[in-house]
């Protein structure tokens, strides 16, 4: 386990504010490179729930929400810290337009913005048909 400096946390810690611009961005680079700080956990779980729809993967783009790398940063920060966890969060899976597409037509949905895979996004996670699966399996 180690441990951030105090101005080192400070700043992961505002980067983690759920209204921050930088928060996707931090989520991506702690499940990347875990710091191994356990002082960084409360912060990452209380996204977990967050719903709100981002696209961190480029190529090809994939939608996620919040919660989804929120559930990626926080396992892989718990192995860092030696954290050993029996119940890991689970999450909405990445996904790309096609996979929007298919289970929007799945899930019956008709007269969507077709055009705004977000709002598609949004509908999908609202009715419960956005597959939910181990954030392990992910990124």
């Amino acid at each position: 386990m180690s441990t951030l400096r105090d101005d080192d946390l400070a700043d992961v810690l505002a980067c983690l504010a759920p209204d921050g611009e930088l928060v996707v961005g931090m989520l991506v680079e702690l499940a990347a490179s875990p710091t191994g700080d356990a002082r960084v956990l409360p912060a990452i779980e209380a996204l977990l729930g967050d719903v709100r729809v981002v696209t961190p993967w480029v190529t090809p783009i994939q939608f996620a929400t919040l919660g989804t790398l929120a559930a990626m940063a926080l396992i892989r920060e718990r192995e860092a810290a030696g954290i050993i966890e029996l119940s890991q969060p689970t999450a909405p899976l990445p996904l790309t337009i096609a996979a929007l597409s298919t289970l929007a037509q799945q899930a019956g949905l008709s007269g969507v913005a077709w055009g705004d895979p977000s709002v598609l996004a949004e509908r999908l996670l609202a009715v419960g048909a956005w597959p939910v699966g181990d954030p392990r399996s992910m990124g």
